[in-house]
């Protein structure tokens, strides 16, 4: 899989910023896939890791800076769009909206800055329908339904680590690592995904001048899944190239344009 996150943020007032996030991914096709693919003679060899777009992000986020160390965000709406390939080489397109509640507390340790992020969305899905048309393209009809809203707690530890400068300014090659871990929550969330995903993150990356940084780096996912039919647990475990660029203030930026 391939994951790329650009994230512009700016600020309105002394302790309030708005923040964009656009997020991009793509994926090539699993063993099991293949082999079901094989098996209905609609194999494709199109394996790559940018083989098939995955999924597109759109979020908004407004932030207030209540301390040097932490910060509350609310994301009210955003936009998931997912595809995902199918055994007879058809594609599924399923639209998501979020609302997001966020804390980060951010403080210095040493040289290191260690963050503590939390997070809670409120997921609403639409129906996962085939892209071809031949189910319709109703994608958005069921979206407030009781039965598909599910809910979703987050919590993530981070660090960031100077490599040849004593802070993190311009021109810092810096170390960054993260672990995070999903519960879901809710009626309509089956009891193998309560734990629903874990990704270990480790990356380089480089901040260029103080409002710009890019950092790419290996994320682990490991996503339990229902059990097999004859009972045995079942997972998937994801290897990511995972690419972040950030604008930290675009109003600097504008302003020497």
């Amino acid at each position: 899989m391939f994951w790329s996150e650009t994230n512009i943020s700016g600020s309105i007032s002394r302790k309030v910023r708005l923040q964009l996030d656009y997020q991009y991914r793509t994926q090539g096709i699993s063993d099991d896939l293949e082999s079901q693919r094989v098996s209905n003679q609609v194999s494709d060899t199109r394996t790559g890791l940018f083989t098939h777009a995955y999924q597109q992000v759109f979020r908004p986020w407004i932030a207030y800076q209540a301390s040097k160390y932490f910060r509350v965000s609310l994301s009210p709406v955003g936009w998931w769009g997912t595809w995902r390939p199918t055994a007879d080489n058809k594609t599924t397109f399923e639209p998501e909206l979020r609302t997001t509640t966020q804390v980060l507390f951010s403080y210095p340790l040493g040289r290191v800055i260690f963050e503590q992020r939390f997070r809670y969305e409120f997921r609403f899905f639409g129906n996962r329908l085939l892209t071809d048309g031949s189910q319709g393209k109703d994608y958005y009809s069921n979206l407030w339904d009781n039965t598909t809203r599910k809910g979703r707690l987050r919590y993530m530890t981070r660090i960031f680590v100077p490599l040849n400068q004593p802070q993190m300014k311009e021109k810092t090659l810096y170390l960054a690592a993260s672990d995070e871990i999903m519960i879901g929550m809710g009626s309509n969330v089956i009891h193998e995904k309560i734990f629903d995903q874990n990704r270990l993150y480790v990356g380089l990356g480089y901040k260029f001048t103080p409002q710009f940084r890019l950092e790419a780096g290996y994320v682990n996912q490991f996503q339990p899944q229902k059990r097999l039919a004859d009972g045995s647990k079942n997972s998937d475990i994801n290897n990511v190239l995972q690419v972040f660029i950030v604008i930290d203030d675009i109003n600097k930026i504008l302003k020497n344009l």
